[in-house]
């Protein structure tokens, strides 16, 4: 069996952030590309695999973060 999956709603919960900010982040091309795409009820849901967001928040965890000013 593979590893969980979570829609954006998912991701933002496991990752500690919010979904506006997901959203942002996939729109600015810094959040991982989806695992799986699938259309339910014609709406089409993007899909990232818990192993695909513990990678993220590692490589995130690495960056240092920017000062405001």
């Amino acid at each position: 069996m593979g590893s969980p999956a979570v829609d954006k709603h998912g991701a933002a919960d496991f990752l500690g952030i919010t979904v506006p900010t997901v959203s942002r982040r996939i729109a600015a091309g810094t959040f991982p590309q989806p695992d799986f795409h699938e259309s339910m009820n014609s709406q089409p849901t993007d899909w990232w695999t818990v192993k695909t967001l513990e990678k993220y928040k590692r490589a995130l965890a690495r960056k240092p973060r920017k000062r405001r000013k």
